[in-house]
């Protein structure tokens, strides 16, 4: 009997050693979860909604790709405004190298040019030969001031005066200011006086570190009007004109025989604008002849 009970005992251990061996297996919620082993099946759900989210960002590199067709079209639309830009350095010089309308002068165009000639800041130029303005003289542009000339105060004067040992003016003495016979070159020539002098040319008169400026003792007889006889413009702007010396009666028709006669030849500027003296020659006439007359002069001694 205590055998069999025995028996039944451990067969009854037995089946629950049995059920719960099954039960640990099959479901084991508590020990999973701890270990995390329910992550797995967490990520296998999740993955087909994140490979579906997935799909969006895959997409987005078509959507970029479509919207990256965007700045190819635009550099496309672009290209022409570029290479128009481009274009314009290109263009940039021809529109600032001045472009001239060759032709022959008309009269009204004679006439309007030797008035320019004939400006007070302008006949001093036409004085000597130069093959550039640099090699102007200046003696001559400034030999009654340019238009920049001013009477020098009492005390001004007697500086000069002592300055260089002469017991009175004989004849009107003119101040140039320094700036002003600057502005002047620059504008007739597009040089600076500082590029003059830096060629080993200056304005040959008396200069004032105190007043900053030239002092000049002298008459208007270097002033001179010019009439234009010809003249043609060129194709880079340039204007070539012969001018001779004009009559200061005015007499219709009249002509010296003396008269100076000019060959010159002007350019624009392109920084400012401005028409400016390159070249020019004295050709004939009295000017011409005090000239060789007095080379040789130097000559002889």
């Amino acid at each position: 009997m205590k055998r069999r009970n025995y028996l039944w005992i451990c067969l009854l251990l037995a089946l629950t050693l049995t059920a719960c061996q099954s039960a640990t297996q099959n479901g084991k919620p508590t020990d999973a979860t701890q270990s995390g082993e329910i992550a797995a099946p967490v990520e296998e759900t999740e993955t087909p909604q994140q490979s579906a989210q997935t799909e969006t960002p895959e997409q987005s590199p078509e959507t970029d790709a479509a919207e990256s067709e965007t700045p190819r079209q635009s550099e496309d639309t672009d290209a022409p405004g570029q290479s128009a830009q481009t274009e314009t350095p290109e263009q940039s010089p021809e529109t600032e190298t001045p472009v001239g309308n060759p032709h022959e002068l008309t009269a009204e165009e004679l006439r309007t040019w030797g008035e320019f000639l004939s400006g007070v800041e302008c006949y001093g130029f036409l004085m000597s030969d130069y093959s550039t303005p640099l090699e102007a003289d200046l003696g001559q542009v400034f030999y009654t001031g340019a238009g920049a000339g001013e009477r020098p105060e009492e005390k001004m004067l007697n500086d000069y005066l002592k300055a260089n040992d002469f017991e009175e003016a004989y004849t009107d003495v003119t101040f140039i200011p320094y700036d002003a016979a600057n502005r002047i070159l620059e504008r007739r020539t597009g040089y600076t006086l500082e590029h003059f002098k830096l060629a080993g040319n200056d304005i040959p008169m008396y200069y004032s570190d105190k007043y900053k400026g030239y002092f000049q003792m002298a008459g208007d007889t270097n002033q001179i009007r010019v009439e234009c006889v010809s003249g043609q413009e060129n194709a880079d702007g340039s204007i070539f004109l012969k001018s001779r010396e004009k009559s200061w009666t005015d007499e219709p028709g009249e002509i010296d025989e003396y008269a100076s006669t000019f060959e010159t030849t002007l350019r624009p500027d392109v920084q400012s604008g401005n028409m400016v003296f390159d070249t020019n020659a004295v050709t004939g006439g009295w000017l011409l002849s005090m000239r060789e007359w007095m080379f040789e002069e130097d000559e002889t001694e």
